[in-house]
């Protein structure tokens, strides 16, 4: 019988950048150009076949906005990996990109590994920031980067992002299952907590 291992994922970046867009992609194979604004917390689940274990990947997409940072950084701790998302055509989303990731690695004591870095909306024709700029950033940052497109990239292309961060971090020394915290600490982030079945 393969070994189960809940693994907590995070979807981190500024607002807007793409964050709530690549987690529906990848749970309902959906695009909506036009989704709301996270408030809070919004989560969703998915089961994996990876190396011999059973992964209960819970995905947690975090809102970007300033407001709910100090809420939000709450999930940091118990997270096992990050994708830290930017919008190539918002040049202030990438000059954030190094406070989400020193964020990311100073709560979570994980290491890089545990990052992929993605560059979303290479689709537009309105781009602020350069490949070549992106790429540098990903390597002075040593992380491992992906530019998409949620509009025109497929679920398989989303997956592999996926798969490939999974296989990134050491899932052996993740042990047993652990339940879901659901606890809650605030009432303000109670009413932004969802949950996609």
């Amino acid at each position: 019988m393969d070994e189960s291992v809940n693994i907590k994922l995070l979807l981190l970046g500024d607002s807007s950048v793409g964050k709530t867009t690549f987690l529906k992609k990848y749970i309902h194979n959906e695009f909506n150009p036009n989704y709301e604004l996270t408030i809070g917390v919004d989560y969703s689940s998915k089961k994996l076949h990876i190396n011999n274990k059973v992964i209960n990947l819970q995905i947690w997409d975090t809102a970007g906005q300033e407001y709910f940072r100090s809420i939000t950084k709450s999930y940091f701790r118990s997270s096992n990996c990050a994708l830290i998302f930017f919008d190539i055509s918002n040049i202030d989303s990438y000059n954030n990109v190094e406070y989400w990731v020193n964020t990311y690695l100073s709560l979570s004591n994980n290491d890089r590994n545990s990052i992929i870095l993605i560059g979303n909306k290479s689709d537009s024709i309105m781009r602020d920031v350069s490949n070549k700029d992106c790429f540098d950033l990903a390597n002075s940052l040593k992380l491992i980067y992906y530019e998409i497109s949620l509009k025109t990239h497929t679920i398989n292309d989303i997956s592999e992002i996926i798969i490939n961060l999974l296989n990134n971090i050491d899932l052996n020394k993740i042990t047993a299952i652990q339940p879901v915290n659901f606890k809650i600490k605030s009432n303000e982030f109670l009413r932004g907590i969802k949950k996609c079945v």
